[in-house]
């Protein structure tokens, strides 16, 4: 299995301490590197590093089938485009078919600028012969031991970090969102073993916020959501956290996955 990323680039800001929107950068893949026999009813997803504000910019994902010739053949294909606040923390590629078990893919992931689009990420997998077994309960609490606010054009900044013990995941194929008060996702990151998940967020809000209460969501390999974890409430700080909303992923994966057709409850057995 291989994997090509691009290296991220410094948190920047302008003279008023407000972040500077900037390129999204690929965080991981799901299927990740490490993962063997793939399942077959896997959804192909691109994580972004958070950032408190993104360009928005057109990525194209594809997954191909690998012949024994060594050829790439084109089984599916989708263009989405990434929006700035909250920024775009993942993106997914529909697939309304399983994968061949036994079978070499290739998942692929363009910056679509031109015809060519630059490839910014790619790992090429085997399949196994099982399908996702699914997330067993919720994720927990959200630890929030940072949170701010400071005005700002739109109304209030809030910037956050601290983590989240994650739901056990036998596939290792699942990630995590952070929902907020308006149930908007201002962070998504991917889940490897019993490891807390470090989160991060950044929104704008229109009323100064006296206390800031989040809740986690975990996405099994499948696309399908699991139970809410409970809520955790902090009052943030006011003026400026260095550092928050600077790593991980942030925000629009619930809508996006939603919109795609696969954020769906768990089917009971």
């Amino acid at each position: 299995m291989t994997l090509l990323l691009l290296a991220a680039a410094a948190l920047a800001q302008d003279d008023t301490g407000e972040p500077t929107c900037s390129e999204l950068e690929v965080r991981d893949l799901i299927p990740h590197l490490h993962t063997d026999l793939v399942p077959l009813d896997i959804q192909p997803m691109v994580i972004f590093n958070s950032k408190p504000c993104t360009l928005e910019q057109d990525f194209t994902l594809t997954l191909f089938l690998r012949t024994e010739e060594g050829d790439a053949v084109e089984l599916a294909s989708t263009t989405l485009t990434s929006v700035a606040v909250p920024p775009t923390s993942a993106m997914a590629l529909p697939l309304d078919f399983e994968l061949d078990p036994d079978t070499r893919y290739r998942f692929r992931v363009q910056r679509f600028a031109d015809a060519d689009g630059e490839v910014i990420a790619q790992v090429d997998f085997l399949t196994g012969t099982a399908r996702i077994a699914g997330v067993d309960g919720a994720p927990g609490a959200p630890d929030l031991p940072i949170a701010w606010r400071y005005r700002t054009d739109g109304g209030f900044r809030v910037q956050l970090g601290g983590s989240v013990a994650a739901a056990l995941d036998p596939d290792d194929l699942s990630v995590l969102q952070l929902l907020n008060d308006a149930d908007e996702v201002v962070e998504t990151a991917p889940v490897f073993g019993t490891t807390p998940v470090a989160v991060f967020g950044s929104w704008i809000q229109g009323d100064k916020p006296k206390e800031v209460c989040l809740r986690a969501v975990q996405i099994d390999g499948a696309g399908r959501a699991g139970d809410a974890g409970p809520e955790a409430c902090v009052a943030p700080a006011r003026g400026q956290c260095e550092g928050c909303g600077g790593v991980g992923g942030a925000g629009g994966l619930a809508v996006l996955l939603a919109s795609l057709g696969l954020l769906r409850r768990r089917s009971p057995p």
